[in-house]
C-alpha cells in the first residue's frame, strides 16, 4: 500500500502481509489469518485517502470489536475515537484493512510507533503508541505484579482485582433474551455496560470462566 512520509511528504509503497479490500464481508478470512498472532494494521479510508494505524498483541480479538457495528456504537459513547465513527458513518464501507506485519508481542508498541513517526495517518488522534496492552497500571498495582512475579503470597481480593484490571483479551457479551451479541476489550468496559461492579464479572471468569448476570452470558474470548 502507498502510505504518505512525514518528513518530505513523499509517497512510499510498503508491501504488507494480508490485504482485505471490503473487510466487513471478510471478517472470517481476517478472523483465521490473524489468530494467535500480534501485529500492526492499517484502516484506510479509499475514498477520502485517509488512514488509521494500530497494532494487537492480539489482532483476532482487536478485529473481532472492529468488525462488530453493535460494539462500536456502544465504545463511541465514551470514546473520541475517529475511526470507530469513521467506520459506523460509512457502514465500513470504502474501507479497507491491511495487515502490515506480524511481530513479536513485546514489539508492537515499537513497530507501531515506527508508522507513526515516519507516516501520515489523519484518523490517528494520538502520535504516541498506546501500551501494549491499552492499560497503564498504577503504581501499587505494579507492586502487587512484581510481588507475585516473585512468588510471594496474593490475597484472593488481590488476585481478582489484578484480573479485572487485565486488557490483554476481549469478551463476548450475549444477551440471552435478544440473542444480540457484542464484544467489548475489557472487563470494566462489560461491567459498565451491565451496571455491575467490575470484580464480580472478573471473580467469576476467573473461577468458572464464564459469567451469567441479569440476561446476559459473559466470556472470554479463547483463540
Amino acid at each position: 500500500m502507498n502510505l504518505k512520509c512525514i518528513k518530505n511528504k513523499k509517497t512510499l509503497f510498503v508491501t504488507s502481509v494480508y490485504s482485505f479490500s471490503e473487510p466487513f464481508l471478510e471478517k472470517e478470512t481476517i478472523y483465521n489469518k490473524t489468530k494467535k498472532k500480534a501485529g500492526i494494521y492499517i484502516w484506510t479510508n479509499t475514498k477520502l485517502n485517509k488512514s488509521y494505524v494500530g497494532s494487537a498483541i492480539n489482532l483476532k480479538n482487536r478485529l473481532t470489536i472492529y468488525l462488530n457495528p453493535d460494539s462500536l456504537k456502544l465504545l463511541i459513547k465514551n470514546n473520541n475515537s475517529i475511526i470507530y465513527r469513521a467506520l459506523l458513518k460509512y457502514n465500513y464501507q470504502f474501507f479497507s484493512l491491511i495487515i502490515i506485519e506480524f511481530c513479536d508481542t513485546n514489539n508492537v508498541l515499537i513497530r507501531e510507533q515506527y508508522y507513526l513517526d515516519n507516516f501520515e495517518f489523519e484518523y490517528n488522534i494520538l502520535k504516541t503508541a498506546g501500551s501494549l496492552k491499552g492499560f497503564k497500571h498504577k503504581k501499587h498495582t505494579k507492586e502487587r505484579i512484581s510481588a507475585m512475579k516473585l512468588g510471594k503470597p496474593c490475597s484472593e481480593i488481590t488476585r481478582i482485582k489484578l484480573y479485572s484490571n487485565s486488557q490483554a483479551f476481549s469478551l463476548k457479551i450475549e444477551n440471552l433474551l435478544t440473542k444480540q451479541i457484542i464484544y467489548l476489550p475489557s472487563i470494566r468496559r462489560t461491567a459498565n455496560y451491565i451496571k455491575v461492579h467490575h470484580s464480580y464479572i472478573a471473580k467469576c471468569l476467573s473461577n468458572k470462566g464464564y459469567c451469567k448476570i441479569k440476561d446476559f452470558l459473559i466470556k472470554k474470548i479463547i483463540d
